[in-house]
C-alpha cells in the first residue's frame, strides 16, 4: 500500500514538473497532448541546448479540424524580444513524421531537428515552436491591405538555454 501511495505522489510529481516546464501559447486548431526535447529532463527547470548540435523536437497533439497543409515556425524570445531559428524544413507535412492532410481528432507527432548554430550567443530563451495551418496571404480587396491567415494548430514555448 506504501509502495502505491509512493508510486502515486511520484507520478503526479513528475506530471506536474512537465506541465511547469512546457506552455501551451495559444493553441487553436488542435489540442497539445505532450512534447519531448532531446537531452532535455522533465526536472531541468530550462532544456539545455547546446551549440553546434541539433535538438530533436517530438511534439504531440490531437487536430480540432481537417489540416491540409502546416507550416512549422520557431522563434525565440529573449528580454520579450522575438527573433527567428531558422529550420532546415518548414514543411511540417515533408520528413516530420506527418502524412498531410491531418484528419480531424487524429492524434499525430510532429518530429524534426532544431540545429543550435555555434554562432548563437549562450542566454536564457523561451522557444516559441509553432505548427500552423499553412494558408495563403490574403489581399483585402477594399483598401489593397494583405493579413496573414495562417492560425496555430499548436504554439508551445519551451523554457532553454544556449550553452
Amino acid at each position: 500500500m506504501g509502495r502505491l501511495i509512493f508510486s502515486l505522489f511520484m507520478l503526479c510529481y513528475v506530471i506536474k514538473v512537465s506541465e511547469s516546464i512546457y506552455q501551451d501559447c495559444g493553441s487553436t486548431l488542435g489540442t497539445l497532448l505532450g512534447l519531448e526535447v532531446s537531452k532535455c529532463k522533465i526536472t531541468d527547470a530550462r532544456c539545455t541546448l547546446h551549440r553546434n548540435t541539433n535538438s530533436t523536437i517530438a511534439i504531440k497533439f490531437s487536430t480540432n479540424q481537417e489540416i491540409k497543409k502546416v507550416k512549422a515556425i520557431v522563434h525565440g524570445i529573449v528580454m520579450s524580444m522575438s527573433v527567428d531559428f531558422p529550420l532546415p524544413n518548414s514543411d511540417g507535412c515533408v520528413d516530420s513524421g506527418l502524412t498531410c492532410p491531418l484528419k480531424q481528432g487524429n492524434v499525430y507527432t510532429y518530429i524534426t531537428q532544431l540545429p543550435v548554430l555555434e554562432t548563437y550567443p549562450k542566454i536564457t530563451v523561451d522557444v516559441k515552436w509553432e505548427l500552423q495551418l499553412d494558408s495563403e496571404t490574403v489581399t483585402n480587396k477594399t483598401n489593397g491591405t494583405t493579413e496573414d491567415t495562417s492560425k496555430d494548430i499548436v504554439c508551445v514555448i519551451i523554457p532553454a538555454k544556449i550553452q
